[in-house]
């Protein structure tokens, strides 16, 4: 579920609840749009013209020059690769702040679009700032369109707007007077983007849809998706009609092109008027349908991950004894993503191959094969980032420490998803007796969980150091936390502390749990933090005297969604033995030092007592270059089978729907008499005003 505040998840739910659309589209973006160039005819040692370009006001404060105007007083930041700092000028200004012929001079080329506005933004950190300049607008020709000389200015971010002049493409600034002396020029930001905002009655309907596409038809992992948006924007004689082609008098003239930044946003409005909107992707525009004896205007977009099938990806030879992970990085930084846009679970440094060559094949079936060979999955989450996920048990997810722990005891199993010991343990705590009801323990395949040394004293309460225990893992979100005591004993926590933090070792949620009775207490996280990497299990109090602490189960845990039969219109969900699989061949291809194909392995992994019961489902995992040893072929297998060759209940739900529901969350639905769990493969929104949704599932069997 996509992190929410409660007053989200209560409103959300109301019968007579009001839902809220935002969509924003870039028309114009530097990153997207490669006609867009930015030079300038003097710069500093260091100096980013390019930065002008791309829609970013600030930057990262005060950075030290060689101007005199450096202090060493704590609040000077010295350059660094990558930094907001646009364009900087060499040629420093007189006594009275003027600067001489030639003078800074920044000109930015693009396609040929209408202008409505001017901007010039300077450096707000140090209040410097053109006093008087001049912006030119000219054409291919370079003939001038339109001039604009400004004097005696006095704002950081200054900024006009002008009636439309079309067909230009250059602007250029030329500075002649800076607001302090003995200063370069420091433009942060000149050229003037395009983003629309839609709100309201702008919006007329946005339709998503995700889903996980399974390349089998049968499977769900092992794939790539792409996720898919629609939007519908008013277009009428009430806003002049800014889609039509033909209009050049509209700020969009020219610029309903493909490739545009599509961003799209569904929530509600909190008790203090803010609104808390979800957001359903980044996505990438096609053609726009605008009928202009219409109302309305209409355009589809798609995640990055269906732009990768456009270009191809090669490895420079034969790579040896290759992570799929470092495999993974190549192909993202070749396909053209810089490292904050996608993210890899770090599982697939475990997979290694021993030879890879890749000729001449789209950067998106790479990531599927890469995917197949982990049976991990790889799409766009709701921020836009491609992330690359691997399938390893939960329990090998994490590290388990403890900073204290009996003669037998069992840390890691606090996270194998088992919440109940094997029987009644036999302790040296005093509550031993001598009845027959006691095992001991020392097999360490025993359900025992961990155990804490020191014991309570006659109120129940630990002293300092208290027993703690630490998970650690990959950055991620947490919703809540589940703590679960010794059912046999009755024995649990009463006063505890749950502590989580980033990678920083920053404290984003503390909750303090005082008075528990619960052997089994859930704690949700009400911060909703997304970049969590720890967490901390304190305990102070135990429900016994004399007792040391006995922990089956501590782990972190997703929210199940509950959609109640009155949030449903119709619901389908019959027994599908198409989807079953009781028979399995992988097909493993090595390859050797060369890059020459070997023979083909046949790996069968087969259940046939299942397959007497049900029939034969077959599936075949056809030859992958990356899955190359009859190792890997073997546990590819097994796990399919396990994970399948059970019948499951799949689902197809009509429902009111919830904008944070996200692919692979768990919802529960009462069904008659029982409540049966499902994971979420595909989710369709659609929204006019109101909202309603359609999401299909598998079912979670226990």
């Amino acid at each position: 579920m996509y992190p929410v505040t409660q007053e989200f998840k209560e409103k959300i739910l109301l019968p007579d609840r009001k839902i809220y659309g935002r969509v924003e589209i870039d028309y114009t973006d530097p990153f997207l749009d490669n006609s867009i160039e930015a030079i300038a005819n003097e710069n500093a040692n260091i100096s980013y013209p390019e930065q002008t370009t791309d829609s970013v006001n600030k930057s990262i404060g005060k950075v030290a020059s060689l101007d005199g105007s450096w202090k060493l007083d704590g609040t000077y930041h010295l350059y660094g690769s990558g930094i907001q700092l646009g364009w900087w000028g060499k040629q420093f200004s007189d006594d009275n702040g003027f600067f001489i012929f030639p003078f800074p001079t920044l000109t930015v080329t693009f396609h040929s679009r209408v202008i409505h506005s001017l901007k010039v933004v300077g450096d707000e950190f140090r209040k410097e700032y053109p006093e008087d300049f001049k912006i030119s607008l000219l054409n291919t020709n370079d003939e001038i369109l339109y001039e604009e000389t400004v004097t005696e200015n006095n704002q950081v971010n200054w900024s006009k707007e002008i009636d439309p002049v079309s067909q230009v493409s250059k602007m250029k600034l030329e500075i002649y007077k800076w607001n302090l002396p003995h200063r370069q020029a420091k433009i942060l930001e000149f050229f003037t983007s395009v983003k629309g905002i839609y709100e309201g009655e702008e919006i007329i309907s946005i339709n998503l849809l995700e889903e996980i596409e399974g390349a089998s038809g049968k499977t769900s992992i092992g794939n790539v998706s792409s996720n898919e948006i629609t939007v519908t924007l008013r277009n009428d004689n009430t806003n002049n009609r800014p889609f039509d082609a033909g209009n050049t008098q509209s700020p969009l003239y020219e610029m309903l092109k493909p490739n545009r930044r599509i961003k799209a946003y569904i929530g509600i409005k909190k008790d203090n008027d803010d609104m808390e909107l979800v957001p359903l992707g980044t996505f990438w525009s096609g053609d726009w349908d605008v009928n202009e004896k219409g109302v309305s205007a209409k355009v589809t977009g798609w995640d990055r991950l269906k732009f990768l099938s456009d270009t191809n990806y090669g490895t420079n030879g034969i790579l040896e004894n290759c992570a799929l992970y470092d495999l993974a990085v190549d192909v993202l930084i070749d396909a053209g993503l810089n490292e904050g846009e996608f993210w890899i679970d770090d599982e697939l440094k475990d997979y290694i191959i021993p030879y890879v060559l890749i000729e001449n094949k789209s950067h998106r079936e790479v990531l599927r094969m890469i995917a197949e060979a982990c049976l991990g999955y790889v799409y766009c989450d709701r921020k836009g980032i491609i992330r690359v996920e691997g399938t390893k048990p939960v329990s090998q997810q994490y590290e388990v420490m403890v900073n204290e722990q009996a003669n037998i005891s069992y840390p890691n199993q606090l996270v194998d998803g088992y919440e109940e010991a094997d029987g009644l343990f036999a302790s040296l705590d005093g509550s031993w007796n001598l009845e027959g009801n006691n095992i001991l323990a020392g097999d360490e395949n025993i359900q025992l969980g961990w155990w804490g040394k020191q014991l309570s004293n006659v109120n129940g309460y630990f002293v300092a150091p208290y027993p703690k225990a630490i998970l650690s893992f990959q950055p991620k979100a947490i919703e809540a936390i589940k703590v679960v005591g010794d059912e046999f004993r009755k024995e649990y926590p009463v006063d505890y502390t749950i502590t989580i933090y980033d990678s920083l070792d920053n404290v984003l949620s503390q909750q303090n749990i005082v008075g528990n009775t619960d052997i089994r207490s859930e704690v949700e996280i009400p911060e909703n933090p997304t970049n969590v990497v720890k967490i901390e299990l304190e305990i102070t109090k135990w429900s016994h005297p004399g007792r040391q602490v006995k922990i089956l189960e501590f782990i972190d845990i997703l929210k199940i969604i509950e959609i109640p039969p009155k949030d449903y219109f119709t619901k389908n969900n019959p027994v599908r033995y198409s989807d079953m699989i009781n028979y399995v061949e992988v097909e493993a291809q090595p390859i050797d030092a060369e890059g020459n194909k070997l023979d083909i392995i046949k790996v069968i992994a087969k259940d046939d007592e299942n397959i007497s019961q049900n029939g034969l489902g077959k599936f075949t995992l056809k030859s992958n270059s990356l899955i190359q040893t009859e190792e890997m072929a073997c546990n590819i297998a097994n796990r399919l089978l396990e994970s399948f060759k059970i019948p499951r209940r799949n689902l197809d739900l009509d429902w009111r729907g919830n904008p944070a529901v996200l692919l692979r969350d768990t919802i529960s639905l009462l069904e008659k008499k029982e409540t049966n769990l499902y994971k979420v493969t595909k989710h369709e929104l659609e929204f006019s005003g109101g909202l309603r949704a359609r999401l299909s599932g598998r079912r979670v069997i226990e």
